[in-house]
This record gives C-alpha cells, sequence and structure tokens, in this order.
C-alpha cells in the first residue's frame, strides 16, 4: 500500500529481500519488515536489511555443501565461514577440531595431531621428562593415528620408549660427549678395557680403566699407567704355564709390566746354578765347587791335588775326582787321592833329571814317593 507508515518500496531497493506486513490490521502500521531472501539472513523492521549469507548453513552456488562434515571427520573438523556478508562469497573454510591442527579452503581439511605439542588423552603432555635427557618425537601427525608418539633420549645418551618415559642410558665408554673415554684406555694399552659403573645421565665421569684379565689394575677417567702381570704365576698366551716347575725350576719375571712380554726365567735351584730365558734352563752342578750331599767339601786337600768334576750337567752325580798335581800322579773318583811323586822318574825341581849317569854303571831310586817327601 501507499501510505505514510507504508515500506514504499524500501525493501525492494535490493533483490535479496522482500517486504513482509506481519499483521495487515488497519491498526497496526509501521510494521513491516524487510526479510533477506533465501540462502540470505536477516530481517529489520520498517527499513532494509542488513542480509548475510552463511556459506556453511546455507544452500547456494558457493556454499559448503557438507565437506567439513562427510564420514569420519565429523568429530574432526567444522564449517566457518570467517565473513557472513552478502558479497563475501567463497570464503568458507573446513577447521579442524583441537587438539587437532589444520585448516582448508572450500575443502575437506587434512587434520594432524601432533601428540607431542597438544593436549588430549593420549597425548604426551610432559611425560617426556626430565626435559635435558629426552624429548618427545610424534611418529605419525595423521588424525587417526594416536597414542604413537615416542620419547627420545638425547644424544649422547641412548634409549626411547613408545608412549611412555624412556630410560636413557649414557655409557661414557661409547659414546662422544666431553666427560666419555674416547678410546683413552685402548689407545694407551691393548691390555686396557673401558668399564663405566653406572650408565646414568647424571653419573658422568665414573668410568674406568680395567687391565683385562689375567693382567691387574684399574684407574678412574684415565688409563692404568701399568697394568700387572706376573707372567710366572698368571695365564696367558706368553705366560709360563709350568714351564720351569714341572722342571724342578724356578720361575722369575723380571718385570711385571704386562706390556713386557716373554721374559720370564727358569732358574735353576740352590746349589745348581743356570737360567734360561721363557725356557727351561740347562741346570749345572760343580760338585768341587758347590755344597750339596754328593759334592767333594775339601775331600782333596791342597797343595798336592785338585778336584775335578768332568761332567758337570745337574743330572751327572758323583762322578767328581781328586787328581793329583803335577809332578806328582794319581787319581781318585769321590776321594782323597794317593799322590806319587817319584823323583826319579818325575820331572821337578828337586828330581833326579839323569843325574845317576851312566845308566849301564847306576840307577835312582826314591825311597819316599809321598809328594812332601823330596830331595831323597
Amino acid at each position: 500500500a501507499t501510505c505514510p507508515t507504508c515500506a514504499d518500496g524500501e525493501c525492494a531497493k535490493s533483490p535479496e529481500q522482500t517486504c513482509v506486513d506481519e499483521s495487515t490490521s488497519p491498526d497496526d502500521t509501521s510494521d513491516w519488515v524487510c526479510v533477506c531472501n533465501a540462502p540470505y539472513e536477516g530481517r529489520e523492521v520498517g527499513a532494509v536489511a542488513q542480509c548475510i549469507l552463511n556459506e556453511c548453513d546455507a544452500s547456494c552456488p558457493t556454499c559448503s555443501t557438507g565437506e567439513c562434515t562427510m564420514g569420519n571427520t565429523v568429530v574432526e573438523q567444522y564449517c566457518e565461514d570467517p565473513n557472513a556478508g552478502m558479497f563475501s562469497t567463497g570464503d568458507w573454510r573446513c577447521v579442524c577440531v583441537l587438539p587437532l591442527t589444520g585448516d582448508a579452503l572450500r575443502a575437506t581439511a587434512a587434520c594432524e595431531l601432533d601428540e607431542c605439542a597438544a593436549t588430549c588423552a593420549t597425548c604426551e603432555e610432559g611425560r617426556c621428562a626430565p626435559a635435558s635427557e629426552q624429548e618427545c618425537r610424534e611418529g605419525s601427525v595423521a588424525a587417526p593415528d594416536t597414542a604413537d608418539w615416542t620419547c627420545q633420549c638425547l644424544a649422547p645418551a641412548v634409549g626411547s620408549a613408545a608412549a611412555a618415559v624412556a630410560v636413557c642410558v649414557l655409557d661414557e665408554c661409547t659414546a662422544s660427549c666431553p666427560s666419555c673415554e674416547g678410546g683413552a684406555c685402548a689407545a694407551h694399552s691393548t691390555w686396557q678395557e673401558c668399564s663405566d659403573a653406572s650408565t646414568a645421565v647424571a653419573s658422568t665421569g665414573d668410568w674406568k680403566c680395567l687391565c683385562s684379565a689375567p693382567a691387574a689394575g684399574e684407574a678412574v677417567a684415565a688409563p692404568v699407567p701399568a697394568c700387572t702381570l706376573d707372567e710366572c704365576t698368571e695365564a696367558c698366551a706368553t705366560c709360563s704355564k709350568g714351564t720351569c716347575t714341572t722342571e724342578g725350576q724356578l720361575c722369575i719375571d723380571p718385570e711385571k709390566d704386562a706390556l713386557s712380554a716373554n721374559d720370564w726365567t727358569c732358574n735353576c735351584p740352590a746349589p745348581q746354578v743356570g737360567s734360561e730365558v721363557a725356557a727351561p734352563a740347562t741346570c749345572r752342578l760343580d760338585e768341587c765347587t758347590a755344597t750339596c750331599a754328593t759334592c767333594a767339601a775339601g775331600a782333596c786337600p791342597a797343595p798336592y791335588q785338585t778336584c775335578n768334576d768332568p761332567d758337570t750337567l745337574a743330572t751327572s752325580l758323583e762322578d767328581w775326582t781328586c787328581d793329583c798335581l803335577a809332578p806328582a800322579v794319581g787319581s781318585a773318583v769321590k776321594q782323597r787321592a794317593l799322590c806319587v811323586l817319584d823323583e826319579c822318574e818325575a820331572t821337578c825341581p828337586t828330581c833326579e833329571m839323569d843325574a845317576c849317569a851312566p845308566a849301564a854303571q847306576q840307577q835312582c831310586r826314591d825311597p819316599n814317593t809321598a809328594p812332601d817327601a823330596t830331595g831323597d
């Protein structure tokens, strides 16, 4: 109608809206309304309406057709129209529902769930602690994949655990770090190896260099100056292994540094003499000079006789002799010799020396041939 309170074509100024008089009673005036035509929304009493177009809810060529609520995505994402102005079209987005992240313009979003950073029932939420030792690593951020995060120990420590706190291990013998061994033990000696008593990350500088058996010795956080190895008593490639003792000989290792190999000696037991390096010794026993049960022990008195041992091998016993000294003659085995000095036959200062001549007329006779009876 045309009247002072009538719309008078106000709503027609916008093609997206229509004038509606909800009460046509003559008493009800100025109650006409501009109502936005579908798919637009909005109404205004007695004035042109400000029409909006929510492309998430409406049906229009540019509107969402359920891309954000299709299939399994119904609980993961929703449609959002950032500008519902009637002239702002084609700007709706699918937005992932927290704790998921991600959005897509006019399309289904590929939602992601970083369980290391998000807050959710299956999320890490600070379990990988302390942060100085381990960190959270997400296996897959694809939204359907949950509880696939791991606690990974930070280098140089090693260790990981699926969806749980990791037990971090720092073996200072094998790891690379300022306090680590770094091969120092083996570099100092092939006899040394590293051992870390505690592999806890907070326990550093407690590794040891240990001498490998049968050598002995250890040092904390440093090489052992010298590993001790007695090649006579221990079992090793270069050790005596009873070589000496089976022969009744004494083994002596003069230098007990493990790096000094094959220097042990077999030594003959007294009164025998003899020594050999890394092999049984050839033992000798001079029964004339030694003191033993079978030895001469002064049986051959000087100055007329002397003791001789013809075979000084320790296995050749009781073969010594008392031998008279020239010009006396005589010998006896294992006893004092009966020495004879016949001055008629011998050559000596007091001997006859052909003084009884000519031989056809006289001959020499020595009435006493004892070595101390001379000149008679």
